[in-house]
């Protein structure tokens, strides 16, 4: 990871860095709340933690620790100005461009797009398993959209024992998805109008199996 930040800094005179992957601060992958580590195995949509089962068969790997990404970053002019879950960052940032992608979708499509936005943004799925990292250099005086949802200064917590995040009630004041993938539409409730989100409010069940976290 060390090597990887260097390079990016030493290319990058002014911009952004933009990191997408699963894991969390470092409270949050540490200690009593993941005491065997966060290293697991996937194959064929299976989760599973033994790296010696199916030697060459499954692919293994292991949370991303944001806080060790940004501390190396810091030390290299990259600031970070946006930590969040993803599922959050993507509704606060661009909950327009994800509704239009449902509502321009032809009407056969509509339910698969539908479907694969709330697989993006769904808390029990990738919007709660992965965090969003935007790394600033040489970019003062810039206000990125989403930021109002960023905890960054989650990262640099020491001493506080995490609980999972709920973006809705945080987001919304209630709760934006109170169901699962795979729950009937009508058992969501929503805090905001359904035509806020127009039919990316709308979305039906989605599989989730396997989802790293």
């Amino acid at each position: 990871m060390e090597d990887a930040v260097e390079e990016v800094s030493r290319v990058l005179s002014r911009g952004f860095v933009f990191t997408v992957d699963y894991g969390g601060a470092a409270l949050e992958l540490a200690g009593d709340l993941r005491p065997r580590g966060t290293r697991r195995t996937f194959a064929r949509h299976d989760v599973g933690d033994d790296a010696f089962s199916e030697i060459g068969e499954r692919d293994i790997t292991a949370h991303v620790d944001f806080t060790r990404l940004a501390r190396l970053g810091q030390a290299r002019e990259l600031i970070p100005l946006v930590y969040a879950r993803q599922g959050a960052y993507f509704l606060a940032a661009g909950e327009r461009v994800l509704r239009t992608a449902v509502e321009e979708a032809d009407e056969e499509e509509r339910p698969r797009v539908a479907k694969q936005i709330q697989q993006l943004v769904h808390p029990h799925a990738f919007g709660g398993a992965f965090q969003v990292l935007i790394q600033g250099k040489n970019a003062g005086g810039v206000t990125l959209s989403g930021s109002q949802v960023s905890r960054v200064q989650r990262l640099f917590l020491e001493n506080e024992k995490t609980a999972p995040f709920d973006f809705g009630r945080r987001l919304f004041g209630g709760s934006l998805f109170d169901g699962r993938p795979g729950d009937p539409v009508q058992d969501f409730s929503f805090e905001v109008p359904v035509e806020k989100l127009g039919a990316v409010g709308a979305l039906g069940g989605s599989h989730h199996q396997g989802f790293p976290g």
